[in-house]
């Protein structure tokens, strides 16, 4: 998490699959991390301006039927700052969310490196793409995650996390996934995105037929 404002002390992302603007499931909350100063970074033009914190954690996605209306909601909450009567928040409140979509139009994963403006409440999943871009960005706040497929998570994880190093995250279109067919559908129904009986554990994504390339390579470790 890029961009954090110096009053908040600790992030927790909450994280949820919502299909169509309807929500798939329980959001999962992830564990929380303090916020680290930012001035210790070296500068950087792809870094805003703040604090920031490591979110290093896996989330894994059960396996479903692919679909351009599946996305990612991240909540984020944070604790610090100051209340409507200045006194100093101390338990964790929603601050603000980023979305991401999973498919694109042909149903393959949008897997690779994303960097996702957070944007100011309240949640609204449904918002379309330039909808969801007219939303206020929260400060300078930016989600930073990698979306893999389940096979190639073992090599994802070599991956090193470096919050001053964030070139190789791109933001996402602005132009939406879903067809013009499927826009007026209703979403995807919960018996539809249930993990299939024959697999009862959870991968990060479903199997397609892409393969992720490799991490990005440390080059001082050459």
């Amino acid at each position: 998490m890029l961009g954090v404002d110096a009053t908040l002390r600790v992030l927790r992302p909450v994280a949820g699959l919502y299909s169509g603007g309807q929500e798939v499931g329980r959001p999962t909350p992830l564990p929380a991390t303090q916020c680290q100063p930012g001035g210790g970074q070296p500068y950087s033009q792809t870094v805003p301006p703040g604090n920031y914190a490591l979110l290093a954690v896996k989330q894994p996605m059960p396996r479903m039927q692919p679909s351009p209306s599946l996305s990612l909601v991240v909540e984020l909450q944070a604790a610090g700052g100051l209340d409507a009567y200045s006194q100093e928040v101390q338990r964790l409140v929603s601050r603000g969310w980023a979305r991401l979509e999973l498919f694109d139009q042909h149903n393959q994963v949008q897997s690779g490196y994303w960097r996702v403006p957070v944007r100011a409440l309240p949640i609204r999943p449904s918002l379309s793409p330039v909808q969801l871009n007219s939303v206020p960005q929260v400060g300078n706040m930016e989600l930073c995650l990698r979306v893999v497929n389940a096979r190639d998570r073992d090599v994802q994880s070599l991956a090193k996390i470096d919050p001053s190093n964030t070139s190789h995250y791109k933001y996402p279109s602005m132009v939406s996934n879903i067809p013009a067919t499927l826009q007026g559908n209703r979403p995807l129904s919960l018996s539809t995105l249930q993990p299939s009986a024959a697999n009862n554990l959870f991968s990060l994504l479903p199997y397609t037929d892409h393969e992720d390339p490799p991490p990005m390579e440390d080059p001082n470790q050459r």
